[in-house]
């Protein structure tokens, strides 16, 4: 029997639309949320970023936010997404 108590917990990953370009990675008490390659949002609640790409992962931060005006005026620019990201995952 192989000795599991050390072992890293495992990523889970999940798709909240069905489609293979938009998935959600939880990992050590933190989630992630891609679109296509590019992570697009984090944290409990999503702190989203501006679309900078196009229709499809605008869908994708639409689901994360609801995409109502409001929602949409609390997504963070590209440089303050980033800062805000690294700070995220640098945390315990």
């Amino acid at each position: 029997m192989t000795d599991t108590t050390n072992r890293p917990e495992r990523p889970k990953v999940w798709h909240p639309t069905d489609r293979p370009n938009f998935y959600v990675v939880e990992y050590d008490g933190k989630r992630v949320a891609f679109s296509y390659e590019t992570i697009v949002a984090f944290g409990t609640p999503w702190r989203v970023t501006t679309n900078n790409w196009g229709p499809t992962t605008g869908k994708h931060l639409n689901w994360l936010d609801t995409g109502w005006t409001e929602a949409k005026r609390d997504r963070l620019a590209a440089d303050d997404f980033s800062t805000a990201l690294d700070e995220y995952l640098a945390t315990s």
